[in-house]
């Protein structure tokens, strides 16, 4: 009984992981990629022990490569970058048209975006409520190693926290732990990974998110960032959203500033107002005063003409008198 068990169990860990190597062998018309090494192309050049590149319609080669081992083959980018497309077998007794595809040579490339499954967005280089359940979307062109027999291309998809650390696995809503290594056998594709971001062990903070594949040590010979290491990107998680937090405190001082500034505008005519009406006694009070002296002098001219009256009359009777006193004498 425990022998058939674990014999269905080797079945079924044979049907997910193909068996070692298969990722590696190489048969005639299959697709290998930039940083590829250790392949066995035995299947794809049989008793061939030189390959060949064409362009246009050239019936003899551009370029030519000899193979020194069908067995631990290494794609090369300094020799096969410029060159991307079919290789043939070749030897002298060969033209274009009669030389057999070997493979196909071409460059890698990987991307990968983050998704909001909760309310249906793209979050990639945005932000995520904490409590939302993350998705990712890996777009690759090396979903056609199918073709050598494995369920699709190896990669990792790495997630770095806040401070720094990368997790080797990320939790679902259930508390269930999912694999960060995954196989893509196609371009979009959602490798069901459910990241519940409300988890306690995820703090609310920057995240980065990259995937990378190192099958047949691609990853170590060619790493350049698209190929066979995706561009990194960002996700925010975090309890209320980044925008509104931003434009509330902005908005508020200008508010508070217009108000402040229009309080005054009103108390200015009121204070013109006042100094109007203040003034206005104060030209009654200058004309009245102006008209008291111009009274006086108008009423003291008489009183000056009065004396000298009385001291003409007075000296014409002291005239008369000293008249009168020479008129007797005589």
């Amino acid at each position: 009984m425990h022998g058939k068990f674990l014999l269905v169990i080797l079945m079924i860990g044979a049907l997910a992981y193909p068996v070692a190597g298969a990722i590696g062998t190489i048969n005639a018309g299959n697709t290998i990629y930039l940083g590829e090494g250790n392949l066995d192309i035995s299947g794809a050049v049989g008793d061939y022990t030189k390959i060949a590149y064409f362009t246009g319609d050239h019936e003899q080669p551009d370029k030519m490569v000899s193979i020194s081992s069908k067995t631990s083959f290494y794609v090369s980018p300094e020799v096969f970058s410029d060159q991307l497309g079919y290789w043939y077998c070749w030897n002298e007794t060969l033209t274009r048209s009669t030389a057999p595809v070997a493979f196909y040579i071409d460059k890698p490339y990987l991307t990968i975006k983050v998704r909001d499954s909760t309310v249906d967005v793209d979050a990639t280089n945005k932000w995520v409520y904490r409590g939302d359940t993350a998705e990712f979307s890996i777009e690759t062109n090396m979903g056609v190693m199918t073709e050598r027999g494995v369920t699709g291309v190896p990669v990792t998809i790495r997630v770095k926290s806040p401070d720094g650390n990368t997790y080797s696995g990320l939790v679902d809503a259930g508390g269930s732990v999912q694999s960060l290594s995954v196989s893509v056998p196609l371009s979009p594709y959602n490798p069901g990974i459910a990241w519940y971001t409300g988890d306690s062990r995820y703090p609310v903070g920057t995240y980065t998110v990259s995937v990378e594949s190192e099958a047949n040590y691609m990853k170590d010979n060619y790493p350049v960032e698209g190929a066979t290491v995706s561009k990194p990107v960002t996700v925010l998680v975090q309890t209320r959203n980044p925008l509104i937090t931003t434009a509330t405190p902005t908005r508020a001082p200008e508010t508070t500033t217009a108000t402040a500034a229009a309080t005054p505008k009103p108390t200015a005519p009121s204070a013109t107002i006042t100094t109007v009406l203040a003034t206005t006694p104060a030209v009654t009070t200058a004309v009245e005063t102006t008209m008291v002296p111009s009274t006086a002098a108008t009423t003291a001219k008489p009183t000056t003409a009065l004396p000298g009256f009385s001291s003409v009359c007075a000296i014409l009777a002291c005239g008369t008198v000293c008249a009168l006193l020479l008129a007797r004498r005589r």
